[in-house]
C-alpha cells in the first residue's frame, strides 16, 4: 500500500513538473479579433493576444503588436491564427490604376495634372504614371494619399511634356 501511495506522489509529481515546464515556455502572441480584408490597416483594437509554446514562434512570426499596428494586409487574414511578418505591409499611398494627382513645381510655377498610377506605391517610392491629357508616361516620387511629385526633365521644354 505505502509503494502505491509513494508511486502514485512522483507520478503527481512528474506531472506537476511538467505541466510547469510547458507553462515557463510559453509567449503571448497578438492574433487578429476578426477576419481582416487584403489592404485593410491594422489597428489596436483588431488585436487579442494568446498564449503559445514559444517553439512555435521562430522565425517570421509576429511577436509583438509594434510588429502589426499600421500595417496593412497582403492578403486575407483570418482571425486567431498566428500572423507572420510577411502577411503585411507598409500601406500603399497609391494603387495601381488609380487617379492621382500629379504636381510639377519649378521655380514660383506649379502645374498639377491627373495621372493613371502604373503600379502601386508608398511614400517616397518612384512610380511610372500615364498623364491623363497628353498619354506621355512620366516618373515621380509619391508623397502622399493619391499624390506625385513629378520632376522637371532636365534639358526639355517643360511643357511639351505635360
Amino acid at each position: 500500500m505505502f509503494r502505491k501511495f509513494t508511486r502514485l506522489l512522483v507520478l503527481a509529481l512528474i506531472s506537476v513538473t511538467a505541466f510547469e515546464a510547458a507553462a515557463a515556455n510559453l509567449v503571448s502572441i497578438p492574433v487578429l479579433r476578426d477576419d481582416i480584408a487584403r489592404g485593410e490597416v491594422i489597428d489596436e483594437a483588431d488585436l487579442n493576444w494568446i498564449d503559445v509554446n514559444e517553439r512555435r514562434t521562430r522565425g517570421n512570426i509576429a511577436r509583438t503588436s509594434a510588429d502589426l499596428i499600421g500595417l496593412a494586409a497582403k492578403r486575407r487574414l483570418r482571425a486567431g491564427q498566428m500572423l507572420r511578418i510577411s502577411d503585411v505591409e507598409i500601406p500603399a499611398m497609391v494603387e495601381k490604376n488609380a487617379l492621382v494627382t500629379m504636381v510639377l513645381r519649378k521655380g514660383a510655377m506649379t502645374l498639377t495634372a491627373q495621372g493613371r498610377a502604373q503600379q502601386r506605391g508608398v511614400e517616397g517610392d518612384y512610380i511610372r504614371l500615364v498623364n491623363q491629357d497628353s498619354h506621355q508616361m512620366v516618373e515621380g516620387r509619391v508623397v502622399g494619399l493619391n499624390l506625385v511629385h513629378i520632376s522637371a526633365p532636365a534639358g526639355r521644354d517643360l511643357l511639351s511634356q505635360y
